[in-house]
């Protein structure tokens, strides 16, 4: 499958070993899926799906916290990919589902009104002026992001960076008709979040009820 958005940045970070690899060999049967719609099979009353999962400690979190839900998790970096996994695995959380691609080729291969909360979790600022195309989260984006959602679905987002924080609201508001809520904190403070907040920066978390 090929998106129709490029991918910037590196997909296999640095020291990606060959028990990382091995890792992959070993629990994806169990863990990951290729093709959305085999996730229609899965016996769970809800699902949520997290853009971007980094090292994955928030969407464990979140499938720790609701057994009844598939957790499905996007991410085009191989190397939080597989520590995703294998802490899956090591854990015996069986609620997750991992794919390790960029997001833009799957957006069109999973059902309608799939998911009942999708999170969006520091996505890459790409500060300069001349990057902010490079941006993830847009109008056009968020336009095939809701087809995905079910009625009534939530969508949260989070974000250091205070124009892209405006930018993100501005396209939500055009794009999802529905009220803003008062975000719940989030379940884990991921090392990203850390960072931020080593360096002093705001952490901006918005959290947007679809109106179905």
């Amino acid at each position: 499958m090929l998106s129709d958005r490029l991918f910037y940045g590196r997909r296999v970070g640095k020291g990606f070993s060959p028990a990382a690899a091995k890792s992959l060999r070993d629990q994806a049967d169990d863990f990951c899926f290729s093709d959305p719609r085999d996730l229609l099979t899965e016996p769970y009353t809800d699902r949520f799906l997290e853009i971007g999962f980094g090292n994955g400690d928030h969407l464990l979190a979140q499938a720790a916290a609701h057994p009844s839900t598939l957790c499905v998790g996007v991410d085009a970096y191989q190397s939080g990919f597989t520590l995703a996994l294998r802490q899956a695995h090591e854990n015996t959380i069986h609620n997750v589902r991992l794919v390790n691609a960029d997001v833009g080729s799957l957006l069109e291969e999973f059902p309608e009104a799939f998911f009942g909360k999708i999170f969006i979790l520091f996505p890459d600022p790409w500060p300069k002026t001349r990057h902010h195309k490079r941006r993830l989260v847009s109008e056009h984006f968020l336009a095939r992001l809701k087809r995905i959602l079910k009625p009534s679905g939530f969508l949260v987002l989070a974000t250091d960076h205070d124009h892209y924080a405006q930018q993100i609201r501005e396209a939500v508001e055009k794009t999802i008709s529905g009220a803003w809520l008062t975000p719940d904190p989030l379940m884990v403070t991921t090392s990203y979040q850390q960072k931020a907040h080593n360096a002093g920066r705001a952490i901006t978390v918005m959290k947007r009820h679809l109106s179905g």
